[in-house]
Order: structure tokens, then sequence, then C-alpha cells
């Protein structure tokens, strides 16, 4: 969905106020007006906190009238987002667009400075929560990373995305991460951790993969939904069916993933991997937030973006051949 222009705009204008530091309340105006301003037919609410269920003012109806989604402040529970019309159901789009606005409302709250719901063991970071991964942690993360990806307007889209997987990688001390594109039905890894690390904003010595290295999307529809501007959260024990027997197989214990369209429409998807007792879905309205900068950020980059060699011979090959057994060939930490 984050092909959208009036969409992919709406929600960078919210990220990029969240970057000065607004007090929570004025962050919360600007979200409504511009969801609003997308969802004409529908009335915007967010709640902070408050009891599970209650309607909000002036709300006809139940289900399908009234769609209420959960909004995070990283690990924290801060609130809800819900859509309601006075007359018929919420349509499906809508509902789409709501679930999305709520996770980018929570990765907002996440990069502002005075996200007042954190308490001191949140920012602490609870264990196997990834050492270090607190408050602090996470604002520095997004702000450095967007200081970054703003300094990389002729990049290509798979370096903007293999900067933003390996900092989340590191900040939450998760085991290893892969930037994916898809075509043809399928997901081709176009990179994973290399041996060398990251030299700043320049992705040097990234490894390459090549169309033998892919998974059909039909199989893992959570990675679809990611390619198609959402996020996913996984584990051994919750989470989609086919993410969790792929953690098993692999050795890994959790994924979080999310990604969308950049600026020449080709579907992104950024995956981050713990091998460890670890959690990661306090990571997911974060990465949700870095893959939105990556996609589109800054709004005076180069269009089209440069297509390199690996990218290239996916999207321009002839119909593939591939078996429907192939593994992903995710790389060790880097």
């Amino acid at each position: 969905m984050l092909e959208d222009p009036p969409l992919s705009g709406a929600l960078t204008e919210v990220l990029a106020f969240a970057r000065s530091g607004p007090p929570v309340d004025e962050l919360v105006v600007l979200f409504c007006q511009r969801a609003g301003a997308l969802l004409p037919g529908d009335r915007v609410d967010v709640r902070r906190g408050g009891a599970p269920g209650a309607s909000p003012t002036g709300t006809r109806g139940g289900p399908p009238h009234l769609r209420r989604f959960p909004v995070s402040c990283g690990r924290a529970p801060w609130g809800e987002l819900s859509l309601s019309r006075a007359e018929g159901p919420v349509p499906p789009d809508d509902v789409q667009r709501g679930r999305l606005l709520a996770e980018v409302l929570g990765a907002a709250l996440v990069v502002q400075s005075d996200a007042e719901d954190w308490t001191e063991e949140d920012s602490a970071g609870a264990p196997g929560a990834g050492a270090g991964a607190g408050e602090d942690e996470m604002v520095a993360l997004v702000l450095d990373c967007a200081e970054d990806l703003d300094r990389m307007p002729d990049a290509s889209t798979r370096a903007r995305m293999a900067l933003v997987a390996r900092r989340l990688t590191l900040t939450v001390g998760a085991a290893t991460w892969s930037v994916g594109v898809a075509h043809g039905g399928r997901l081709h890894d176009m990179s994973h951790p290399p041996a060398s690390e990251l030299v700043g904003a320049t992705p040097r010595g990234v490894v390459l993969h090549h169309a033998a290295s892919s998974v059909p999307l039909a199989r893992f529809p959570s990675r679809f939904r990611a390619s198609e501007g959402g996020a996913f959260y996984a584990d051994r024990c919750t989470g989609d069916e086919a993410e969790r027997g792929e953690l098993v197989a692999r050795g890994h214990s959790a994924v979080v993933g999310a990604g969308g369209y950049d600026l020449d429409g080709r579907s992104w998807v950024v995956m981050v991997f713990a091998d460890d007792a670890r959690r990661l879905e306090h990571a997911m309205p974060v990465l949700t937030a870095l893959v939105l900068a990556a996609l589109s950020f800054p709004r005076e980059a180069v269009v089209p973006r440069p297509e390199e060699d690996c990218v290239r011979a996916v999207l321009h090959a002839g119909p593939p051949r591939f078996l429907e057994d192939q593994s992903t060939g995710f790389g060790a930490a880097g």
C-alpha cells in the first residue's frame, strides 16, 4: 500500500515531524489530521490508554461499523486507533490502511523524544529483549538512520535497505538479516551480512545473492503482506505458521519483517532474525519506520535510482525455473 503517493507522503510527514521531538499531543493532532485526509469517509480516533473496548464518542453501531487497532510505543502498549462510520461498514481497503496507520503511529511515538508511556523497565530493556535496546537506543537508531539515508540520495534501494537492516540488527542484538526484492511471485534474497562491517552509511562489502536464492511468496503469507507495505513478527510460539516452521528449520528463535514499494515501484522486504531466546516484537514499529525512510527519504531523491547488476538479473530475466524446495540462503551474522 506504500505505492500510494498520498499515503506515503502523509506518513513521511508524520515521521519527519516526530523527529523534531514535539509533545505527544501535538504529534497525535498532526497524525489525526493526515489520517483523516487519507480516509475522508471514516472518523479517525486515537485513544491513549483507556478502557479496552470503549467506543469513541459519536460512533454509532458496532462491527463492522467500527474497527480498532492497537498502538504500541516500542514494547509498551500505548493506546488504540479506531475507524468508524455512521452508516455502513468500514471498507476493507480502509481497514488495511488503518492497520498500517496504527503501526506508523507507534513508530512515530518511538521516534519522538517525549514518549511518556515508557516505564523504567521498558527503557532498560526486559531480559531477552536485546542488550541496551531501550528508549534512548531506539530513538538514536531512527534519527541516525534517517540522517544517513538523507545523505544517500543516489544510493540504490538495496543499499538503503541493507543499511537499515544492519543497524537494527546491531541495536537489538539480533543474529542476522536479509534484504529481498519481490518479483515473479517470489522473494529474491539480495543481501545478507558480510564478513566485514559496513563503513558509515556506505554499504560496502554487502554480500549479494542471485536469483537462485529465493522463496515463493505463496508459501509465506506474512512476507507477501510485508512486500505490499506491511510488517510482521513471529517466533516459535506465535505468528505465521510458515515463518514458525522456517525459524525451527534454520535454528532462529524470532523474526521481524517489514517492506513496501520504492520510488521505482519495486517491492522490497527487510527481515531481522534472532537465534537465541530473545524476542523481537518490540522492534517491529521501529523497523517499519526505518523501512519507510529507506523507501521514501529523501523526497528529492533521484528517480529512478541506480539499478545494480544483481537486481537487474532478477527483474529482467526470463521465466524463472526454480525447485520448490530451494532455501533462502540467509548469511551468518556480520
